[in-house]
C-alpha cells in the first residue's frame, strides 16, 4: 500500500498531464469502488441487523403463539368443563321443574281429596244422624209392635174365649 502512495506522489510531482489524469481517473474509481463497498458493507449490516431482529421477533412470536396455544387449550378444557357443569345444572333444571310440576299435581290431587274426605265426612255425618233417628224410630215401632203383638195375642186369647163361648151357648 505504501508502494501505490509513493508512485501517486511520483506521478503527482512530475507535472505528466496525461498521468496525473490517470491519477486521477484511478483515485476517483478506487474512491468509487471504496465507496460502492462502504455502502455494501452498510447495506449488509443493515439487513443483517434486519434479519436478526426479525429472527428475533418470529422467535417472540412463536413463544407468544406456544404461550397462547397453551392458555388456548387451558381455555378448551374450562370450556369443556363448564359445558358439562352446564348440562348438569340443565338436567338438575329440568329435574326440579318435573319435581315441581308433579308436586302441583299431588298438592292438586290432595286438595281434591281433602274435599272429597269433607264432602264424605259431611255425607257421612248425614247418613249417622239419619241411620241413629232410623234406629230410634225402629225401636219405637219395635216397641209399638210388640206392644200392639200383645194387644193382638190379648185380643186373641179374648176372641178365642169368647167364640168358645159363643159355641159353648150355641
Amino acid at each position: 500500500m505504501e508502494d501505490i502512495i509513493y508512485k501517486i506522489n511520483n506521478i503527482l510531482l512530475s507535472n505528466d498531464l496525461l498521468s496525473m489524469v490517470i491519477v486521477a481517473v484511478s483515485i476517483v474509481i478506487i474512491i468509487f469502488i471504496l465507496l460502492i463497498v462502504v455502502i455494501s458493507s452498510m447495506r449488509i449490516r443493515g439487513y443483517k441487523d434486519r434479519y436478526t431482529n426479525i429472527n428475533i421477533d418470529n422467535q417472540n412470536k412463536e413463544n407468544t403463539i406456544k404461550d397462547l396455544q397453551e392458555e388456548l387449550n387451558n381455555i378448551k378444557i374450562i370450556n369443556a368443563k363448564q359445558e358439562q357443569e352446564l348440562k348438569y345444572y340443565e338436567e338438575t333444571k329440568n329435574k326440579l321443574d318435573n319435581t315441581e310440576i308433579k308436586l302441583d299435581d299431588l298438592r292438586t290431587s290432595l286438595s281434591n281429596l281433602r274435599t272429597v274426605e269433607s264432602e264424605t265426612r259431611v255425607e257421612l255425618d248425614h247418613k249417622i244422624s239419619k241411620f241413629e233417628s232410623l234406629n230410634e224410630k225402629y225401636k219405637l215401632l219395635k216397641k209399638k209392635f210388640e206392644y200392639i203383638q200383645e194387644d193382638n195375642n190379648k185380643l186373641r186369647a179374648t176372641n178365642t174365649r169368647l167364640l168358645m163361648k159363643f159355641e159353648t151357648e150355641n
